[in-house]
């Protein structure tokens, strides 16, 4: 296959697709070698900070001189960005070269996208012999396509209510699915509270693994945000687990990687990927930030009126991810995310006209939307795009080709 046949195999397998549960992918797994026993690993849950972390963790590892291996997903512009080593995005003539190599060894009936890219991700990673690869889960822990693994280190970031059609609908639920990544002795970090830490906390204990609880940490970094010290304060925590010298803990987080978390593209274009109330709520949070003349950190420039530009799934709480960012906003622009399950943003604007006394306007065009934006912007004012994966990787490429 060359890569447009490969892109074409992994999307004939629908991307929305969710059948939770290890037995395909350790099938697969095994027809292709069991290549995630062949490299060290690190494994992220959580709800909100697990891309943040990963990069954080990938670039401390970089600096210690280690080969790394990253998978992370979504991806915002291309597919290549969901598996890398050193920061690289895997080339397409590789891209191509493990599809094949999957597909051919893929005699499973109701396969997945997500489990056919992470079996590529691993057989990439275990054969460029990377020291370590961190992996981030993609729903949930226990079910989770890449809870094959067997990791040196684990880590379970904060935890609020997603995805309760799969993974349960109460905190509790929710932290138990995230918590079956725990393994028997291997050590875990969380920033989990409350109902999620107890659960977290029990788990943990019923398989002899010691628990630790990151706290916020003040380390410089080029990652934006009030929200990242926390992120920091895991990664750290895992740095020090896997007895990483804090002078490459320091120089790692100077250095990392992150693309679609709270950055600029523009002087007034802010993208940001939150797509559920407590992404929204720390977004929220730095923006308001960004006008309390009193507080000094504030990491967004002062802006006059802020103009939202949002899009959603039909699968999230748009009500209360919405909420914290409409207050803010002196105009919305509501949008629609290039995806089968994109929320109507006809739907979102009734239930803004019926909660809330603001000026909002429908132009489903992600495209469209950004430009009309620009056209309402005045000096200082900001532009603000967000609410989805989707929405956030059509601007980025709207831009990367301008």
């Amino acid at each position: 296959m060359n890569y447009k046949e490969a892109a074409e195999y992994l999307n004939s397998h629908d991307i929305h697709k969710i059948d939770l549960g290890l037995d395909d992918i350790r099938q697969l797994l095994k027809n292709v070698g069991n290549p995630h026993e062949k490299f060290r690993s690190i494994h992220i849950a959580g709800t909100n900070g697990k891309g943040s972390v990963c990069a954080m963790l990938s670039s401390i590892l970089q600096k210690a001189g280690y080969k790394v291996g990253l998978y992370t997903s979504p991806h915002l512009v291309c597919v290549n960005e969901r598996i890398k080593i050193n920061d690289k995005d895997i080339s397409n003539i590789s891209f191509a070269s493990y599809m094949t190599r999957i597909r051919n060894a893929a005699e499973i009936k109701g396969i997945t996208y997500f489990e056919i890219i992470t079996a590529a991700a691993f057989l990439y990673f275990a054969d460029k012999k990377v020291d370590y690869a961190v992996i981030e889960t993609g729903l949930g822990g226990r079910l989770d396509a890449t809870n094959v693994i067997t990791p040196s280190a684990a880590a379970i970031t904060t935890i609020s209510l997603e995805h309760t059609q799969f993974l349960g609908n109460t905190i509790t639920k929710i932290a138990g699915e995230k918590a079956g990544i725990i393994k028997k002795g291997i050590p875990v970090v969380t920033a989990a509270d409350g109902e999620s830490l107890e659960v977290i906390r029990k788990t943990a204990e019923s398989n002899g693994a010691q628990l630790m609880i990151a706290n916020p940490l003040e380390y410089e970094t080029n990652l934006l945000g009030e929200f990242q010290k926390i992120n920091a304060g895991i990664a750290a925590e895992i740095s020090h687990i896997l007895q990483i010298k804090e002078e490459h803990i320091i120089e790692g987080f100077k250095n990392v990687k992150l693309t679609g978390r709270l950055q600029f593209l523009r002087h007034n274009l802010l993208i940001d990927v939150a797509h559920n109330p407590h992404g929204t709520a720390a977004l929220a949070s730095e923006l308001m930030k960004a006008n309390q003349t009193s507080y000094y950190n504030a990491q967004i420039p002062q802006y006059r009126k802020l103009i939202l530009v949002f899009g959603i799934l039909n699968t999230k709480d748009y009500k209360n991810t919405l909420k914290p960012l409409v207050p803010l906003a002196a105009k919305i622009i509501l949008t629609k995310p290039a995806s089968d399950n994109a929320q109507s943003p006809e739907l979102l604007a009734e239930y803004i006209k019926r909660e809330y006394p603001k000026d909002h306007i429908v132009i489903e065009n992600v495209r469209e939307a950004v430009i009309y934006a620009q056209h309402l912007a005045r000096k200082n004012d900001l532009i603000l795009v967000t609410g989805s994966f989707y929405v956030v990787g059509e601007v980025m490429r709207l831009f990367s080709k301008n």
